[in-house]
């Protein structure tokens, strides 16, 4: 992903920014920490991040379920998720 990242970043304008939606995730009972394996991967691409956003969708999830069925039934391992603002820096040539 990190690969891909940084073949955008000359396509974006200085100061253009890029917002990356990721959620965390829990394998083998045990958090994984996506949103700052982004980070970092993006900041070692020439990225800075300007700004995170934590999107609480805890009411979406448990009122929606999977597929709608059972109602109270969660769906995901997390019920948030972060927006990640990066944009391309001023000095980034």
């Amino acid at each position: 992903m990190g690969d891909i990242f940084e073949r955008l970043l000359p396509l974006l304008k200085p100061k253009g920014h890029c917002v990356i939606n990721v959620p965390d995730m829990w394998w083998e009972n045990e958090r994984v920490t996506i949103h700052i394996a982004v980070v970092e991967t993006l900041r070692q691409k020439g990225y800075e991040l300007r700004n995170i956003i934590i999107w609480d969708r805890t009411n979406i999830v448990n009122k929606v379920g999977i597929f709608g069925w059972p109602s109270n039934y969660i769906t995901m391992g997390t019920t948030f998720e972060y927006l990640l603002d990066f944009w391309r820096p001023p000095s980034n040539g």
